[in-house]
């Protein structure tokens, strides 16, 4: 193989393999966002679940701590951005929240 034809087929290998990975990226991020629950979820709604802590109307300033991932009821493994939760696992499969999340039946973690 010429210097020049090993180059081309370098540079649309690189090409193609970029275009591939960028792909499987969108598609697991989809994935993720997938599994999370509904918001128009009428179990949603009445929990006032939100994704965001900060986005909670009804959360005193001495709930401040609570967030998803420091609830009993938060299944997910430690340190991911959003695991399932037992009060949404009639939803499957979408019945993951988000860690920095909230909803109005938090309790602390044991």
């Amino acid at each position: 193989m010429k210097r020049r034809e090993f180059i081309k087929t370098i540079t649309v290998a690189g090409i193609f393999l970029g275009t591939t990975v960028a792909n499987f990226t969108t598609v697991a991020i989809a994935a993720t966002a997938d599994k999370l629950v509904d918001m128009k979820n009428a179990m949603v709604v009445a929990l006032q679940y939100v994704h965001d802590v900060k986005d909670a109307q009804n959360r005193g300033a001495e709930k401040s701590a609570q967030y998803c991932s420091g609830c009993a009821l938060y299944t997910g493994a430690p340190g991911s951005d959003q695991g399932p939760c037992v009060l949404f696992a009639a939803n499957a499969p979408k019945q993951e929240v988000k860690a920095k999340g909230w909803c109005v039946s938090w309790a602390k973690k044991s």
